[in-house]
């Protein structure tokens, strides 16, 4: 975690995240973070530092004030110092053998629970730095357009069964989604058989989640506009 702040353009580096847990769901969000590691790892830079490991060079980080402390709950306060960061050109690196050991989510729906809470918190730090809600290092392209699998199958049901087309407009949504979990679903298959097969449906699950935490966490941010100013530094 030290060794990259030899060199003095570096000012924040993150490890990976692993467990020791054996179940299902946390066997999932393992692949699930080394996928983002798969992406992270072949970039010279990154630009999100999450705090589950984490180095910060002590006059960059009191630079800009540290973590906003406006934020109501401990959760997207570090993309929201990240984000400032990379808005001023800092360097930050991702280093896969700094490994630190922590717990996942171990039930469907304490991951649901997890992934609403990120999506909603994570809509304060993205009003505050808008172009990272478009790209990041971190998220995955899909993961964004798998957010709209919900809404798509909601509409293109109401429109077969008012329409009621040869082939159903519902199944084809079905089938696009499918399409988009391939890549993930066959990197994991390769890793673990039963957590790959499981894909989709923890996917769809994902998907679910996030879209309730975007649009609610967006809702509560344009009522606190407030609190959009107050990292801003």
């Amino acid at each position: 975690m030290i060794a990259p702040f030899q060199d003095p353009l570096v000012i924040a580096t993150k490890g990976a995240y692993r467990t020791h847990q054996s179940g299902l769901v946390a066997r999932f969000v393992q692949i699930e973070y080394e996928d983002r590691y798969r992406k992270m790892a072949k970039l010279p830079e990154i630009d999100f530092i999450d705090t589950y490991s984490a180095a910060y060079r002590r006059s960059h980080f009191l630079e800009l004030g540290g973590y906003d402390t406006s934020f109501p709950v401990a959760c997207a306060e570090d993309a929201d110092l990240s984000y400032r960061m990379s808005a001023r050109g800092w360097k930050m690196m991702f280093l896969p053998k700094a490994i630190v050991y922590h717990t996942h989510p171990d039930t469907v729906s304490s991951y649901i629970k997890k992934k609403y809470k990120f999506a909603f918190w994570r809509m304060l730090a993205v009003r505050k730095s808008p172009a990272k809600g478009v790209k990041d290092s971190h998220t995955p392209q899909t993961m964004k357009l798998q957010l709209l699998f919900l809404p798509a199958v909601v509409v293109s049901l109401m429109i077969d069964l008012s329409t009621h087309p040869s082939v159903p407009l519902s199944l084809l949504v079905v089938l696009g989604f499918l399409i988009s979990t391939a890549p993930f679903m066959l990197r994991a298959i390769q890793k673990d058989l039963a957590v790959g097969w499981l894909c989709p449906l923890l996917l769809a699950a994902r998907g679910c989640a996030q879209l309730f935490g975007v649009a609610f966490g967006l809702i509560y941010t344009l009522r606190r506009p407030e609190l959009i100013g107050k990292s801003e530094a």
